[in-house]
């Protein structure tokens, strides 16, 4: 199956990185922001204006990094891969820390196969900088986790299991049978999930709470109004509202498929 491994570290501890699994690289984006908005007790609009997307130093399926800065030096390093896995499988994951912060998705298998990969992969490192094995305070390989220092910075394999039951999916309300009738892919201009998803953004934020005469906006209006807005206008809110750059969605989409021919506004729906 296609899932989306977020891998995330922070400056006070290089050696502790933790791994998320998501349904949808969108999910991971959100819980990255929300996460960030915990930690900082910052707005979440405080926290958006200062997120770096740039994707570099990773593995080949890693199609988004985002990286935070804030009070004295602290930062956060957050990065999303696209991988294929089945349920049970194991990954040995590879980071390097202090001059500068990488993933690396090196090998995904059986327990015995990744940690297999983590002691040779640690082995060419330690080779690799002349590092002396016998000596703890450089090299260390447990049963799951390995680290090199090579007096500059750490490189770490970890290994851990992917398991099915513990993806995070998109948190969706349940929408009742009378919502969900008027949800039709030849009448209307999009998926179900795509209304789902805004009807989200006609509500209060939970923040604020509600109005005493506060009127829940029905399926049928939010599709209504969707549907009569141009194409551009619609993907706009929808990057808005994970917080993410329309620029910058456009520009990963074109960079793998191109410039679509009917392209006429700034963005490429």
């Amino acid at each position: 199956m296609k899932i989306y491994l977020l891998c995330t570290l922070d400056s006070e501890h290089y050696r502790e990185p933790y791994f998320y699994f998501f349904k949808t690289a969108f999910a991971a984006h959100k819980w990255v922001i929300d996460n960030l908005v915990s930690i900082t007790e910052e707005s979440r609009e405080e926290v958006i204006s200062e997120l770096e997307y740039k994707n570099v130093d990773g593995s080949d399926d890693q199609i988004m990094r985002i990286d935070y800065s804030y009070g004295d030096g602290e930062f956060y390093v957050n990065t999303i891969h696209e991988i294929e896995i089945k349920d049970g499988d194991y990954l040995c994951i590879y980071h390097h820390a202090y001059e500068g912060v990488g993933f690396y998705v090196e090998k995904i298998g059986t327990l015995e196969e990744c940690r297999n990969h983590m002691l040779d992969s640690t082995a060419k490192m330690a080779n690799d900088f002349n590092i002396d094995i016998t000596d703890d305070d450089v090299f260390e390989v447990n049963s799951f986790d390995s680290c090199v220092d090579d007096d500059y910075q750490w490189h770490m394999c970890n290994v851990i299991q992917f398991k099915a039951s513990e993806i995070i999916g998109d948190k969706e309300k349940e929408l009742d049978k009378s919502d969900s009738a008027g949800l039709n892919d030849d009448i209307h201009k999009y998926s179900d999930e795509v209304y789902k998803e805004l009807k989200s953004i006609y509500e209060p934020l939970p923040m604020y709470g509600c109005a005493t005469n506060y009127a829940e906006t029905s399926l049928g209006e939010v599709i209504e109004d969707i549907d009569a807005r141009p194409k551009y206008e619609v993907f706009k809110e929808l990057c808005n509202y994970h917080g993410i750059a329309p620029s910058t969605v456009e520009y990963l989409y074109e960079s793998i498929w191109g410039k679509p021919k009917d392209k006429t506004v700034g963005y490429f729906l």
